[in-house]
């Protein structure tokens, strides 16, 4: 098992949180993948649905972390990251930017 997590920590989790800092996810995005993340841990374990294990517990057995959490972990290390670059740098003026004018009433 310990050969499992290390392939789902090397392999997989760099895989599907490339560049995750800058994704916007919503409701469907974060399904998508946390059932990508929990399919590997299920078959590495040799658990299927029907086993009716949760998730939580399947992710115990393993001793790792969902990868929404690490997602979220990447985007918040890169505002901070952001947040202490120069008044200069695009990305912090970009992150200090504010919009004006207003939407006009109606569908866009």
């Amino acid at each position: 098992m310990r050969c499992k997590r290390l392939l789902y920590e090397v392999y997989l989790v760099p895989i599907v949180t490339y560049a995750a800092e800058t994704w916007t996810l919503g409701i469907k995005e974060i399904q998508k993948v946390e059932t990508m993340g929990m399919k590997f841990l299920r078959s590495a374990l040799g658990i299927t649905r029907r086993d009716k294990v949760w998730n939580e517990e399947v992710r115990n057995r393993m001793d790792v972390r969902g990868l929404v959490e690490r997602v979220e972990e990447a985007r918040m290390k890169w505002y901070g990251h952001v947040k202490r670059m120069g008044e200069g740098r695009i990305a912090r003026q970009m992150l200090d930017m504010r919009v004006g004018g207003t939407r006009p009433r109606g569908k866009p």
